[in-house]
């Protein structure tokens, strides 16, 4: 009818039309050049390709066969036809072909265009947002009554920029959407493309954007102003593009008859649900309980704190159910894998000296890591090591010092009430100790529990099927160190505010810092255990310990005469003299390792060096007896060198034995002085018994 052909002609086109067509790049290229020369000299063909990674996916065939066609047509056509394609930014790392990479197809496409989709609110204001005079002047109305209730509403604490209506205007050009959900949303697409999208067919850019904001539009599109569009109502259009593995943790919860009883086909725990898948790989955005409840807000009018705690109340639905997480002060979407590694990790059983011992590690090794007080007493010269406990639990073995450090957790049946003060008291009057009672908050406990859950599950789970998850299982880890830091965070604020009882009372300090409080304490304890440490007035040194032998000097370098006025450690010599006579008077005989193990301990509290030199000074004065093997020991007998090798070296310590010397009286050594300088015309130098005897024998 048109003349092209006759009938018979038309017949047998068709039918050859019905025969396999195949056609090569080099003929497809011809065709092309023949084409072009017939237009003339300055005619060019342009090839426009859309979306060309959907095109090549991952079959490296076509990836070949495009760049083959662009070189042919380059060759045959000398540059009279163009192919241009457009592709996603970052479409190496999505397409991820194998064997050779997208660079080379790129190479192909020397002149590039890039377009953002950072101005995208632009182009849906444009496109979709546009309102009529009446409806923005409406709406300017509505937010001039309204501003400083959507400034209260609408609030993010993450310290990362989400844009909010910065006037009349502003609220106008977006309603109902709120500014921060254009980039928020941009980045949520980009992730799911990532992580959760089930191809590559998912565009990011202004036309996933505009459909998605056009289809939350008209979901409200009849609802009366102030309406606002909360983040999970963007799932429903981004649904057919995700993956299984998350799209069915939603699916089964609507059917969850603990979330979703009803059966509704919007549920608002299903929406927070919703609301965190999205935001799952987001770096944008910290899902905590305040944001959430923003990103929740679907109306101007909106009680917060109503809102607030019915979102708290759904989050608390969804952990049980085991679809999400909470870490730290975030709440984590699960995916079904995540969700079988933490049911995994659930079951791995925790006792509670386990999490006590790793309260114990945290305070003495990181928060409070010193085991000895140091008395101030003289320059700090007297240090103390003291137990260390947490809930009766030592932190290490062989603790027996006359100093305890005591924490109580909340996890110890010994102070079930953190108020129950009188039983607090009798604790740190009784046991020598500082008691430090942590405030009744288990949140650092909970931390600690979760770590060893995942510690246990990481070191163990060798031959579990879900060890094939390893990235999950990597994240684990990441989770472990996260749980970590926030106990030993939380224990450190506990410390801090904990109450901290001593010698019987409630230590009253302004400090706030965790070591000066408990070394305030621990000063207040060794004053009361040791409080006979200030019997030693003067300090004293080897150099004092040897001088006590010296021929004409006591301790001090003061002449002989002047011995029974020099009245330093008087109380120390008067204690150490008693306790030996004490001892005799039972017939005892007592050795230098008793008397250590008596004054180095509590209530004196000295130091070996004080102990030497006391014993030392009773010898010289003539007050006590060595006896080593059973042999007399005398300055007559042994060398000073000798004696003070008896005094001071371990390996005599249970061999030189103590007594009471029993002196000579006036009358005794009057009548060896009056035959030594008859007989020998010689006048002893001191009234010391040995000094008189030696000077005798002499």
């Amino acid at each position: 009818e048109i003349g092209f052909m006759s009938e018979d002609a038309g017949r047998n086109w068709c039918e050859k039309a019905t025969e396999p067509y195949a056609i090569s790049i080099e003929r497809f290229a011809a065709m092309v050049k023949k084409y072009i020369d017939s237009k003339g000299n300055n005619h060019h063909v342009v090839f426009l390709v859309d979306e060309i990674g959907q095109y090549i996916g991952e079959d490296t065939k076509l990836m070949l066969n495009l760049q083959t066609v662009t070189e042919d047509l380059g060759t045959a056509c000398l540059g009279k036809a163009w192919v241009i394609v457009t592709s996603q930014q970052d479409i190496d790392s999505i397409t991820k072909t194998k064997g050779n990479d997208f660079s080379k197809i790129q190479g192909r496409f020397d002149t590039r265009i890039s377009l953002s989709s950072a101005n995208v609110d632009e182009v849906i204001k444009k496109r979709i947002l546009e309102k009529t005079d009446a409806a923005k002047e409406s709406l300017r109305l509505l937010y001039d009554d309204k501003a400083t209730v959507i400034k209260n509403l609408i609030v993010f604490n993450d310290g990362i920029e989400k844009k909010l209506y910065s006037d009349g205007e502003n609220f106008t050009g977006v309603y109902p959407f709120i500014p921060y959900q254009f980039n928020l949303l941009g980045s949520v697409l980009t992730a799911i493309r990532t992580f959760g999208a089930s191809g590559k067919h998912l565009a990011d850019g202004e036309r996933s954007m505009l459909a998605l904001f056009k289809e939350s539009a008209m979901r409200v599109m009849n609802e009366e102003p102030g309406q606002l569009i909360p983040f999970s109502m963007f799932y429903e259009p981004l649904e057919e593009f995700i993956d299984h593995s998350h799209r069915g943790v939603i699916v089964r919860a609507l059917d969850n008859e603990y979330l979703n009883p009803n059966h509704e086909k919007t549920c608002f725990d299903i929406e927070v649900l919703k609301t965190l898948f999205m935001i799952k790989y987001v770096k944008e955005i910290k899902a905590n309980l305040d944001n959430i409840t923003s990103l929740m807000v679907s109306d101007i009018d909106e009680d917060r704190l109503a809102l607030r705690s019915k979102v708290e109340d759904a989050l608390k639905r969804l952990i049980r159910q085991t679809l999400v997480q909470k870490s730290s002060d975030t709440y984590v979407f699960l995916t079904n894998e995540e969700q079988e590694i933490n049911r995994a990790v659930e079951q791995q059983p925790v006792e509670v000296n386990e999490i006590t011992a790793k309260v114990s590690e945290m305070i003495f090794a990181e928060i409070y890591d010193e085991n000895k007080y140091r008395y101030p007493a003289f320059g700090g010269r007297y240090t103390y090591a003291f137990n260390q406990i947490v809930d009766d639990r030592p932190y290490k073995a062989n603790q027996n010092h006359d100093l305890t450090l005591k924490i109580i957790t909340p996890n110890s049946d010994e102070i079930t009430d953190s108020i129950d003060e009188m039983r607090a008291r009798i604790i740190s009057g009784q046991n020598n100790c500082v008691l430090v009672v942590l405030p009744d908050d288990r949140a650092f406990l909970d931390e600690i529990r979760a770590a060893i859950q995942i510690e246990k599950f990481i070191r163990f789970d060798a031959t579990n099927a879900v060890t094939k998850y390893e990235q999950i299982k990597a994240d684990k880890k990441i989770e472990l160190r996260e749980h970590n830091s926030q106990a030993l965070l939380f224990l450190e604020e506990a410390m801090k505010a904990a109450d901290i009882y001593v010698n019987g009372d409630k230590l009253q300090t302004t400090s706030k810092e965790i070591s000066s409080r408990i070394n305030e304490a621990m000063g207040k304890l060794a004053s009361g255990v040791y409080h006979k440490l200030s019997y030693i007035d003067k300090p004293v040194t080897e150099n004092d310990l040897r001088d006590i032998f010296k021929a004409d000097t006591n301790n001090f370098g003061l002449d002989i005469s002047d011995i029974k006025k020099e009245e330093k450690n008087q109380l120390a010599i008067k204690d150490v003299y008693d306790y030996i006579a004490l001892n005799a008077a039972r017939h005892a005989k007592t050795s230098m390792k008793t008397v250590m193990d008596r004054f180095l301990s509590a209530p004196y509290g000295f130091l070996e060096i004080d102990v030497q030199w006391l014993i030392a000074k009773l010898f010289k004065d003539g007050d006590i007896a060595f006896y080593v093997n059973s042999e007399p020991v005398t300055l007559i007998s042994k060398g000073e060198d000798e004696i003070l090798r008896y005094i001071t070296r371990k390996e005599f310590l249970e061999k030189l034995m103590l007594d009471v010397r029993q002196k000579a009286n006036d009358r005794q050594k009057k009548a060896v002085r009056e035959v030594s300088k008859e007989l020998f015309h010689i006048t002893p130098s001191s009234d010391d018994d040995d000094a008189v005897m030696k000077s005798f024998l002499g």
